[in-house]
């Protein structure tokens, strides 16, 4: 899922306020795993600069959860970051995580990008404008078989920029890319091939024959 982090960020000198989640795979108990992660980030020399948890879903299991905050980082802080998410992917994936997959956070701090990180290089300069985008507060990546899918997430009361950011999206030539639904101040799309795999969840289906239809 990381393996092309590394050459989705340039021109980055330093990172300040940088804050980033990640979370990868369901398990019964993500404590061992947890474990293995935090083992990890300190021989990456990370240790106290990420700290990793485990979080559960209801009923459905446990899942390792990283948080990065409230660090000045270096160009090579940032290698040794994108080299322990793909690390602790492959923890989750040893340790038979069920519905593995990836999701990474990025935040925006007085309107300015801290970073991004996507799974796809491509995406990199299209996550960066939607950051630098005045009233974007949020861009979520998913990974997901065949894609992702892309939530951005802008202040109350912008609702107007919704139709244009729709449109950007589903203007690129990059493999399927759909406008999914508006969930408040949410703009939701499916990108690469995400959209010939089956949809998760009856809304997604529902949105998925209306724009078909189309």
């Amino acid at each position: 899922m990381f393996r092309s982090l590394r050459n989705t960020v340039t021109g980055l000198v330093a990172l300040a306020g940088l804050a980033v989640t990640a979370a990868c795979g369901l398990l019964p108990d993500a404590g061992p795993a947890v474990e293995r992660m935090q083992h990890n980030a300190a021989e990456q020399g990370l240790d106290g600069k990420v700290r990793f948890t485990a979080r559960s879903i209801g009923g459905l299991g446990t899942y390792p959860h990283a948080t990065v905050s409230g660090w000045r980082a270096t160009p090579e802080d940032l290698e040794r970051l994108l080299e322990l998410l793909r690390q602790s992917e492959q923890v989750a994936r040893d340790m038979k995580a069920e519905r593995l997959g990836v999701s990474v956070r990025m935040t925006v701090e007085e309107t300015r990008l801290d970073m991004y990180a996507v799974p796809d290089p491509a995406m990199g300069q299209l996550v960066g404008e939607l950051l630098t985008t005045p009233h974007v507060t949020m861009v979520d990546v998913y990974g997901r078989p065949g894609g992702m899918r892309l939530e951005v997430t802008l202040e109350d009361g912008h609702a107007d920029l919704l139709p244009a950011l729709a449109g950007r999206l589903r203007s690129l030539d990059r493999g399927t890319w759909a406008f999914a639904r508006v969930d408040g101040m949410k703009l939701k799309a499916l990108v690469g091939d995400a959209w010939e795999h089956p949809a998760e969840s009856p809304e997604e289906e529902a949105w998925r024959a209306i724009l078909e239809e189309r």
